[in-house]
């Protein structure tokens, strides 16, 4: 009489690797998909930003003033940086012990 300790696996339960990743893939790219239209009502969707200009011409005058801006603060910065620093140390450190 044979020994039927070896239990051979069914081809029916044994599942191809490949074939259940792209279930899953599948799932995942349909749940995406159908998700995207759940998204905001368009009452919803509104922000509280304030309005983007309409024309170019106003919004270049607004780069210019941004830019205006950061020009003015740069000169300050570089004006604290060219003259003298004075650094007060309150608190040091404690180095390696040399040999």
């Amino acid at each position: 009489m044979p020994s039927t300790d070896r239990r051979q696996s069914s081809p029916v339960l044994r599942a191809n690797p490949w074939f259940t990743a792209s279930l899953v893939l599948a799932g995942v790219l349909a749940g995406s998909h159908l998700g995207s239209f759940a998204g905001q009502s368009p009452a919803g969707a509104q922000s509280n930003d304030p309005p983007t200009p309409f024309n170019s011409g106003e919004r270049q005058l607004q780069m210019i003033q941004q830019l205006t801006d950061m020009n003015q603060r740069l000169g300050r910065i570089e004006a604290k940086l060219g003259g003298t620093l004075n650094v007060k140390v309150t608190e040091m450190p404690k180095t390696a012990p040399t040999k």
